[in-house]
């Protein structure tokens, strides 16, 4: 499973003991390999993850005799973020038309990213701006146009919409 690093992850368990029966609250408890405090008590957690990257999510049961029962998921908290806006995904166009393009890009170490940390590229005509807003024309053709944001550490994250361009 992969969100984005400021989007929340809902966490759910059973835990069940021979002698004790269905476990709970503090007794089942939820870690990441990337973070050292745990992540929360119980048999369903809903929190955003604390860093970005691809954790290791460990919920652990224990029984009053101080057994233990494990279970793992891999998640992925994303950053940085790229979200096109405006166009559209399907939209239809008339090439060579002039298209308001606006879009956003966020990180969790940069916060807000703008200018060149967004560059906007189209399958058909190659690198068509940058930026948060802009205006542009595109080549007859299904164009493939992806925002692509980049961070201060040069990672990357992107959306992409599809545009048909009709002559």
């Amino acid at each position: 499973t992969s969100r984005l690093y400021d989007e929340t992850f809902t966490f759910v368990a059973s835990a069940n003991d021979p002698e004790d029966g269905p476990l709970s609250g503090a007794s089942v408890v939820w870690t990441s390999d990337l973070f050292v405090p745990p992540l929360g008590m119980g048999l369903s957690i809903t929190r955003t993850l604390p860093i970005p990257g691809t954790h290791v999510i460990t919920c652990t049961a224990t029984d009053s005799m101080s057994n233990t029962g494990t279970d793992r998921i891999t998640v992925t908290a994303q950053s940085p973020v790229a979200q096109i806006n405006h166009p559209g995904d399907g939209e239809v166009r008339t090439a060579g038309s002039m298209i308001p393009f606006v879009g956003l890009g966020r990180d969790f170490e940069d916060g807000p990213l703008t200018g060149a940390s967004l560059a906007w590229t189209s399958s058909i005509d190659g690198m068509i701006g940058t930026g948060n807003s802009f205006n542009a024309p595109l080549s007859a053709g299904t164009n493939v146009v992806t925002l692509t944001a980049t961070d201060s550490m040069g990672n990357t994250g992107t959306d992409v919409v599809t545009l048909t361009l009709v002559p």
